[in-house]
């Protein structure tokens, strides 16, 4: 079977890379070198990728609400210069689509989280649940029942 070749053949064992190549290629398995035309369409392929994500993170850090909307809105041919991608031009067309149109984005910052300890107000002590233990969360949650 062909995982026990390549189990036997990453054991552990050292090897050079000679060696190597050729157990791989005994048993159908090879390095193939791929030539200048897939590796340009390759390398093509992943800018366009990396590009996406950057937009996309972008948006996501100024707090867009719906992503693909916003990025339907930016104007890619400002976006991009000689060199590719600018970060300085994502940045400002981020900043004036968040102006012309604040529906599009989410407040600045979050609003904080009321969360009821069941204590009377004289002993409340805000707390977010997700950063108490297991006990202390429980220990809470029974002193509320009990009074």
């Amino acid at each position: 079977m062909k995982t026990d070749i390549i189990r036997s053949v990453f054991s552990g064992e050292s090897i050079d890379y000679e060696t190597f190549e050729k157990r791989l290629g005994e048993e159908g398995f090879g390095i193939e070198e791929i030539n200048a035309e897939e590796r340009s369409a390759l390398e093509k392929e992943l800018e366009y990728t990396r590009n996406e994500w950057k937009i996309e993170l972008s948006l996501a850090r100024n707090r867009a609400k719906n992503i693909k909307a916003a990025r339907a809105m930016l104007d890619e041919s400002e976006l991009f210069d000689e060199k590719g991608l600018s970060d300085e031009r994502l940045s400002e067309q981020t900043q004036r689509l968040r102006e012309e149109n604040p529906w599009l984005f989410e407040e600045d910052a979050p609003k904080a989280k009321s969360v009821s300890t069941f204590l009377p107000q004289s002993r409340a002590v805000l707390r977010d649940p997700s950063q108490m233990s297991d006990d202390e969360y429980y220990k809470n949650i029974m002193k509320g029942e009990n009074k």
